[in-house]
């Protein structure tokens, strides 16, 4: 037996055409970002001022349609899971995109798929990219300054997490976004003002705490090899921790 699990939000429903649960799988976009082996991510202007990032996985493993088949009330594909963890960031207080529809399907023959679609951070950057470009504008005072703002709200996101047991497995540079005007003004105030993306692989753990803490840190620290990091910030990180 088949069944169909969607989430959405009114935006999303006031946007949106009366049968897209039958074309958004089939939608077509201008922009691709990713497509391999049954997935795709792509870019979807819906209207001027809403834009989405739509993950799309169109053939999930057997594994994942028998988790389905045995646990229907549970979240089995990847599109359901990373609602469910970027709700579970939002109940730490945790700052994660909007997230606006979800959904999958299990039809009778075992076959699962899914999708996400959440809202894009306009005029932001990741950091992998944001403190290059504080490096050009700022003193080296200044910078400095910035960056000490900036390393204590990575402290307090990873706290967020892993004093709750939960632990990202793509802590990386690349996946922390910051408004632009944050690069040509030093916030007074860093709090909330990184959003964390990509929460697909979250995960809880009680038993293997420790080794999955090390693991989040240990990628956000080798992902720091950017223009503007130095040592020195890399260990006030970890004294800061």
């Amino acid at each position: 037996k088949g069944y169909t699990h969607f989430e959405t939000t009114p935006r999303w429903e006031n946007h949106l055409p009366a049968d897209w649960k039958l074309t958004i799988m089939g939608l077509k976009t201008n922009d691709i970002f990713f497509e391999k082996q049954g997935r795709s991510i792509a870019r979807w202007k819906i209207t001027d001022t809403f834009v989405v990032y739509l993950k799309r996985h169109y053939r999930l493993p057997f594994r994942d349609a028998l988790r389905a088949i045995l646990s229907p009330s549970r979240p089995a594909s990847p599109g359901m899971q990373e609602w469910k963890h970027l709700e579970i960031a939002r109940s730490l207080n945790v700052p994660v995109p909007p997230s606006v529809a979800a959904g999958e399907w299990l039809t009778p023959n075992g076959k699962l798929s899914s999708f996400i679609a959440v809202e894009e951070l306009t005029n932001q950057y990741a950091l992998h990219e944001a403190i290059p470009m504080a490096k050009k504008r700022y003193s080296p005072n200044e910078f400095r300054e910035w960056k000490r703002g900036l390393i204590r709200e990575l402290v307090r996101l990873s706290h967020l997490f892993h004093m709750k047991g939960y632990f990202h497995r793509d802590w990386y540079l690349c996946h922390f976004y910051i408004h632009e005007k944050d690069i040509h003004t030093i916030p007074n105030d860093w709090q909330n003002h990184v959003t964390v993306i990509d929460l697909h692989r979250l995960t809880k753990q009680k038993l293997k705490s420790i080794m999955f803490r090390a693991k989040d840190v240990a990628q956000l620290l080798y992902s720091t090899t950017v223009d503007g990091v130095t040592r020195r910030d890399q260990l006030e990180f970890w004294a800061l921790y």
